[in-house]
């Protein structure tokens, strides 16, 4: 309706500045000609969602077509989210940025599940934020869906936690399974720079909601990790802000600016499955 509404508009306004250009016209004589339409119409090649962008609201979850839950935290224009399947073969992070009726972001897979990689893509949003459709082909990275629809509601049974399918040894690659001191467990992503973390409290079950469920999007630089941590909807808490880290050693990390859930911070040296330099 959106789309119908502004090309009438658009060619209203053709019409009205042809009418100025040339003399009025008696009943009969030939006005603008289909193919003279077409081409002033033509011109306006700016993609319509463009021109009428009303403010969008995301859900909170959603349902890939390969069977991921996702877990969305929208905040003004930004948009935060985590993506996870039951059998763990994909687990990621992706964070955004909603224009024009398209949600852009960057995604990375963390070692919560086996995927590895980071890239980008676009989806277009559609019935108001009901359903979002992958747009672009141009990601070097195949990501695992398509499409998401929304559901009102989380299952009663969320994907188990999980050991990191690979964890790095060093200071200079602190990928793997962190415990985070007498609240929970992260699995840290360590790539390029980047440091991306999925952080998530005790649980009553081991497929039940978790007391909170943080993300962690920063950067590593000189000993230390700083960055911006938001709550996820799959969790009970909703906060958000900035926070950073002290690198200790190998396998230590300690909160070292304002807030992030756990103080002390360990690396779990159990997951050997693949150990990375």
């Amino acid at each position: 309706m959106k789309t119908i509404i502004t090309t009438l508009a658009l060619v209203f306004f053709i019409g009205v500045s042809y009418a100025q250009k040339k003399p009025a016209q008696l009943p009969g004589e030939d006005g603008p000609s289909q193919e003279d339409m077409r081409r002033a119409l033509s011109s306006f090649s700016i993609d319509i969602e463009d021109l009428v962008s009303a403010p969008v609201k995301l859900k909170k979850f959603y349902k890939g077509d390969d069977g991921s839950l996702i877990y969305i935290r929208q905040i003004d224009d930004m948009v935060y989210a985590l993506a996870e399947r039951y059998d763990n073969r994909f687990v990621s992070v992706f964070v955004g940025k909603i224009e024009a009726g398209k949600l852009k972001t960057k995604f990375y897979y963390i070692p919560k599940g086996q995927a590895k990689g980071k890239g980008s893509m676009t989806f277009k949003i559609e019935l108001g934020g009901m359903r979002l459709v992958r747009i672009d082909h141009n990601s070097f990275i195949k990501f695992n869906f398509n499409t998401m629809q929304a559901s009102r509601s989380l299952p009663t049974k969320l994907p188990a936690g999980h050991r990191a399918w690979y964890r790095g040894n060093s200071q200079d690659n602190l990928t793997g399974r962190w415990s985070a001191a007498n609240v929970g467990e992260s699995h840290i992503l360590d790539l390029d720079g980047d440091v991306i973390a999925y952080t998530r409290g005790r649980r009553e079950t081991n497929h039940s909601r978790p007391q909170f469920a943080s993300l962690f999007i920063g950067e590593k630089k000189a000993g230390s990790i700083e960055g911006v941590y938001v709550d996820l909807p799959l969790g009970y808490t909703y906060g958000g802000g900035e926070t950073g880290f002290r690198i200790v050693g190998s396998h230590n990390l300690r909160v070292n600016k304002k807030y992030f859930p756990g103080v002390s911070h360990k690396r779990v040296l159990d997951d050997k499955h693949e150990v990375l330099p």
